[in-house]
């Protein structure tokens, strides 16, 4: 069994309000005809249908105040208290302290040290690859936590290729600075990301242009963003073989499902299963009840898939 996570920032469990809540006024098929609306709302609790199992997850970790991006994020790949760690909420990216921790307890250090086949898929802008050596270059908790495994970054040329999504799914915003790449519908980066994910245990995906958009309280691009998102996320699940792969939709804190505000939000966000029979998501799903679960769970699950797998070459399934 094998595990392929879609990590979308700043993405929130909010009011059942089309007027406040963007994720309710875009127009999202896949997502309705999997979730229905109610399934992306703050008051729906745990929400389960044929297809998946949404989770409402605490992202405020038992620290006051609001919960930020670089220790909900750290939260999330090293299945560590972050900001209990931190003793507060850490905003962006990552301080000296934090990298260490992330250091210490990545996702992607834990599954390679295990064995597992391992990969982000984001691709990077060429001047990465010259201003991250250089020190010019301040990495997200993402960068720290595949640079802990000493995991190669895919590029440009792996994107031209189609061996790489860029973080906007689209292409867009690397045209609006100056690269000459084509447009790609959220469809075909899907498929694309299907087919990259299938030669790995775990594969991670990060999307954060909800956190941008939520920032900036613009009602049209919100609702933009969120169409992007569910074209994607259809095809990928589409794409994916369910019957051995899990597909995990997961976020670090809330913002965009709250247009009245410019800030982040202190609502659950969702934790998606995709994927598998509805008694493997059911009970996978009892296991979530923060960002800390994240982690041990898919490395729990990985082991038991290799398990599985070992005891079915001996004969013992």
């Amino acid at each position: 069994m094998q595990v392929t996570m879609v990590f979308v920032d700043g993405l929130g469990l909010g009011e059942a309000d089309r007027e406040l809540n963007p994720v309710l006024s875009a127009r999202t098929p896949f997502l309705d005809e999997v979730l229905g609306k109610e399934g992306l709302t703050r008051g729906a609790g745990t929400w389960e249908t044929e297809a998946a199992v949404v989770v409402p997850t605490d992202s405020r970790l038992g620290v006051p105040g609001l919960p930020q991006s670089a220790t909900g994020q750290a939260a999330l790949l090293t299945g560590q208290n972050a900001a209990s760690y931190m003793g507060r909420h850490v905003n962006a990216l990552p301080t000296s302290r934090l990298k260490k921790f992330i250091n210490n307890y990545s996702l992607f250090k834990q599954l390679v040290k295990a064995g597992f086949r391992v990969t982000f898929i984001n691709a990077y802008r060429d001047e990465f690859f010259v201003d991250m050596p250089a020190g010019r270059y301040r990495p997200s908790v993402t960068t720290v936590a595949v640079m802990s495994a000493g995991l190669p970054f895919r590029t440009m040329a792996d994107l031209a290729a189609g061996e790489a999504v860029y973080h906007d799914i689209t292409n867009e915003t690397l045209g609006e600075r100056g690269y000459q790449v084509e447009k790609v519908e959220p469809e075909l980066a899907g498929a694309r990301m299907a087919a990259i994910a299938r030669d790995y245990d775990y594969a991670l995906f990060e999307f954060f242009l909800t956190d941008v958009v939520g920032h900036k309280q613009d009602r049209v691009r919100a609702e933009k963003t969120v169409e992007t998102l569910d074209r994607f996320l259809g095809s990928l699940v589409r794409n994916t073989n369910l019957d051995r792969r899990l597909i995990l939709v997961a976020s670090d804190h809330g913002n965009i499902e709250d247009l009245t505000t410019n800030t982040h939000t202190t609502n659950p966000v969702p934790t998606i299963f995709f994927g598998l029979d509805p008694g493997w998501r059911g009970l996978l799903a009892k296991k979530v009840r923060s960002l800390v679960d994240i982690a041990p769970l898919i490395v729990t699950f990985l082991y038991e898939g290799r398990n599985q797998a070992e005891g079915m070459k001996r004969g013992a399934y």
